[in-house]
C-alpha cells in the first residue's frame, strides 16, 4: 500500500474496532454486516444512485478493515500496492459486483485472506469504473462512524439511534 492517506484510514478505522472491543468479537456477525453494505450497494448500482454507492463503498472497505482483525488476517494481505487495475471495456459495473459478492460469500466459509483481497480488488474496480476516489469512499465512511455512540449487543455495534 503506498498511499500513505489509505493506510492512515486504515489504522483510523483499526482504532475505532480496538476502542470498542469489536476486534474480539466472532467474525460471523461482521460477515452479516458485510453482506448488508453489499445489498446497499447493490441497490445504489441498480438505481445509478451516486451517494448510496459511494457510501457502501466505504463502508463495504470498514466491515472488511474490521473482519480483518476479527481473522488476524493483516490489512496489507488485503490491500493492494496499487489503487488502479484494469478492467475489460465491455465488462459493466455488474460484473465485477458479482465476482465482489462471490468472494465475500465464499470468504465466509474459508475465512481466507486471499478471498477478502478479491473483495477489496472487485470493490476497488468498481469504485475506479464509476470514477469514484476509492480513498475518499472509506474516507467519507470513517468521518460518519468515528464520533459514533451505540453499544456492542451480540457481538455486532448497533448504533445508539437504532437502540431506541
Amino acid at each position: 500500500m503506498e498511499n500513505n492517506k489509505l493506510k492512515d484510514l486504515i489504522s483510523k478505522v483499526q482504532k475505532w474496532f480496538y476502542d470498542r472491543n469489536l476486534h474480539t468479537q466472532e467474525p460471523n456477525k461482521q460477515f452479516l454486516k458485510l453482506y448488508e453494505e453489499i445489498g446497499e450497494l447493490s441497490r445504489g448500482i441498480a438505481e445509478k444512485d451516486e451517494e448510496v454507492t459511494k457510501d457502501s463503498i466505504g463502508d463495504i472497505t470498514v466491515v472488511l478493515i474490521g473482519l480483518t482483525l476479527q481473522l488476524g488476517i493483516n490489512t496489507k494481505e488485503i490491500f493492494p500496492e496499487q489503487e488502479k487495475f484494469i478492467f475489460s471495456e465491455a465488462a459493466k459495473t455488474e460484473d465485477y459486483f458479482v465476482l465482489m459478492m462471490d468472494q465475500a460469500l465464499a470468504s465466509y466459509f474459508n475465512r481466507q485472506g486471499y478471498q477478502l483481497k478479491s473483495v477489496v480488488h472487485e470493490l476497488m474496480r468498481i469504485s475506479q469504473m464509476l470514477n469514484y476516489d476509492f480513498v475518499e469512499c472509506l474516507n467519507k465512511a470513517y468521518e460518519e462512524i468515528k464520533d459514533r455512540k451505540g453499544k456492542l449487543v451480540d457481538g455486532i455495534w448497533i448504533k445508539e439511534e437504532r437502540l431506541k
